[in-house]
């Protein structure tokens, strides 16, 4: 180990000795307030976290097991390697992390890399541009409910995935897939009531994790609240060192922001960005695989000042020249096709369910052609 080496490691532990030990002191000051905000935090975790990721988290598990990742890969290889640069087995976790937010698609790249279908390299890559809010919590949560307008959920969620795709066309040129040619090792498609059980043991294990770091941080910053009260800061600058370590309470205070322009780009800025909070739980789903996260937290910096500046253009060109908005069935389908839908999908997620616990373990020696 070399002298320069050492200091960094040094460094780094006299650093998270001191953040470690100011974290203590805080809570022991403020610990009225970080009890309450322990208690908001269990509250956005069964309100919230744990009903919007969990059931995205098992149906992930049991594609990347039972093969559906594969077909996905398949049918979307083509557009994945010309438009994003990236294999055909990337697919599943780019649609999953755009439409079901993180860190499901992050949990489905990691499960490929486990079956030999991605490799450390191409994560690295993937990792800046799968993680975004999920389209329910950016259209519903943060349109409808805090900022009561559905035109400017959307809105957020087409700028994040516009921030995303230039992200990835950006990474294409500063990190190139050079390991196409080589071959990746493949395992064998498990088809068994195991794999069931397999992914709602996995996906609760990860729900334990993301919701044990939105607990901690968010007793953190009730108790810093608490410290920083008497210096009055203006309400943009609070939302925004609010969502610089948790996404979701600092969008809550962003979208209290009097100015509206200056309210949706801040929501639009800190949901790109995503928070502290969300890239330890990216790290955790992901570590012990070799993937670097310095390119991960960079782009998603660069990210939310993007889409800062987008959010900013599309509210003072884009939505004048738009007709008025009913927040009540704008671009939605009618209650009971949606409710009907949502029965038949359920229908179908039980017998597919039923299946597997009736189908004797097997497994698919062709897995050569599935990416």
């Amino acid at each position: 180990m070399n002298k320069q080496t050492r200091r960094v490691r040094i460094s780094g532990r006299l650093g998270f000795s001191l953040l470690g030990g100011a974290s203590i002191l805080l809570l022991l000051l403020f610990a009225d307030s970080a009890t309450a905000a322990v208690q908001s935090g269990l509250q956005l975790c069964c309100k919230t976290v744990i009903p919007a990721l969990f059931p995205f988290m098992v149906a992930s598990e049991i594609l990347v097991e039972c093969g559906g990742a594969a077909a996905i890969g398949r049918l979307l290889s083509k557009p994945m390697q010309v438009l994003l640069g990236v294999p055909g087995a990337a697919a599943c976790p780019v649609v999953l992390g755009a439409i079901c937010g993180f860190p499901t698609g992050a949990r489905a790249m990691a499960g490929l890399y486990d079956k030999g279908a991605l490799n450390a390299r191409q994560c690295t890559r993937l990792l800046t541009f799968i993680n975004l809010p999920s389209s329910a919590y950016l259209i519903s949560a943060v349109g409808v409910t805090l900022l009561g307008s559905r035109r400017t959920g959307l809105l957020l969620w087409l700028v994040s995935l516009i921030c995303a795709a230039l992200t990835a066309l950006v990474t294409r040129l500063l990190l190139p897939d050079d390991t196409k040619g080589e071959p990746l090792a493949q395992q064998p498609v498990r088809i068994s009531a195991g794999v069931f059980t397999g992914a709602v043991t996995a996906a609760a294990q990860n729900m334990l994790f993301v919701c044990a770091y939105v607990l901690f941080f968010s007793a953190v910053l009730g108790a810093l609240q608490s410290a920083c009260a008497r210096l009055s800061l203006s309400p943009t600058i609070n939302a925004l060192l609010y969502g610089l370590v948790e996404m979701s309470g600092g969008v809550a205070l962003a979208a209290r922001i009097p100015n509206a322009q200056i309210a949706v780009a801040a929501c639009a800025a800190l949901c790109c960005w995503s928070g502290i909070s969300v890239m330890c739980q990216i790290i955790t789903v992901c570590r012990g695989r070799g993937i670097s996260f310095v390119p991960y937290v960079l782009a998603k910096l660069a990210q939310g000042a993007l889409a800062a500046v987008l959010s900013v253009l599309a509210m003072r060109y884009l939505f004048p020249l738009l007709p008025p908005e009913d927040t009540h069935a704008w671009l939605f389908l009618p209650t009971a096709t949606t409710q009907m839908l949502s029965h038949a999908i359920n229908l179908a997620f039980l017998c597919s369910c039923s299946v597997l616990m009736a189908t004797k373990p097997m497994h698919r020696k062709r897995t050569a052609d599935i990416y």
